[in-house]
């Protein structure tokens, strides 16, 4: 494996960072999305005082906060306002499930078979 230093490559392939522009061109092909690419272009500069720190690439970087467009953005408020349409129904529904089984205990509270009338007839 090459993708940890237990290899000679690996170790030589971290040493020489930003030395080799051309290979690092060709490692940086494979990257398809622009925001993840250069992500971890900004993670393999190799002076760390080069690198933001994790909470403001966290906060800033593109890959972690994607700009949307107005149809995405429509489509995501669409998306929740159905999630949370559903989510008061199911309450709804539970809520009248909870008052059934009020009711039913209500009736066979009032036919004398109330959890204290089983009691008293298994004594």
């Amino acid at each position: 494996r090459d993708d940890d230093c237990a290899s000679g490559n690996a170790m030589h392939a971290l040493y020489s960072w930003g030395k080799q522009p051309e290979k690092e061109d060709e490692v940086f092909k494979k990257i398809k999305d622009d925001a993840a690419r250069n992500l971890v272009w900004t993670l393999l500069k190799p002076k760390a005082e080069e690198r933001p720190t994790v909470a403001s690439l966290l906060e800033k970087h593109p890959f972690f906060n994607p700009k949307m467009s107005a149809s995405t953005q429509d489509q995501f408020r669409d998306m929740n306002e159905s999630l949370q349409n559903i989510s008061n129904q199911v309450e709804k529904m539970n809520d009248a499930s909870r008052l059934r089984r009020s009711k039913s205990l209500l009736g066979d509270h009032a036919r004398g078979k109330d959890l204290l009338g089983v009691l008293d007839e298994a004594n």
